[in-house]
C-alpha cells in the first residue's frame, strides 16, 4: 500500500523471485487509508488463493516498490484531480 498524497492511496502488487519483481500491478487511487487497507486484505486473500506467497523479508521488495511509486508520481504529475466535495462549488438548491 503506497501513500501518494493526502487521502490518496494505491495498492501495488509485485511478483517475482529473489526480491526481483518480474511483474507488478497498481490499483487505485483509494480515497482513504481504511478503504485501501480493506482492499489490500481482499486482494491478498485472492492472490494467496491462486498460489502466491507473502514474503516476510521485504528489504529488496521495498526498494522496487519505492521506484514504482516514483514512476507513478511522475506519471500522475500532470493530472491532479481534487475529489473532495465542496458545497460552495455546486448550484444553489431551491430554498437555500
Amino acid at each position: 500500500m503506497l501513500r501518494m498524497a493526502e487521502n490518496c492511496w494505491y495498492l501495488l502488487s509485485l511478483a517475482g523471485s529473489n526480491a526481483q519483481p518480474e511483474r507488478h500491478h497498481c490499483q487505485g487511487p483509494q480515497a482513504s487509508r481504511a478503504l485501501a487497507c480493506w482492499q489490500l486484505q481482499r486482494v491478498s486473500q485472492v492472490l494467496q488463493g491462486r498460489g502466491f506467497e507473502v514474503v516476510n523479508d521485504r528489504s529488496g521488495w521495498e526498494m522496487a516498490a519505492w521506484r514504482l511509486r516514483r514512476q507513478l508520481i511522475n506519471r500522475r504529475a500532470g493530472n491532479q484531480v481534487n475529489c473532495i466535495f465542496e458545497e460552495d462549488q455546486v448550484w444553489p438548491w431551491p430554498g437555500k
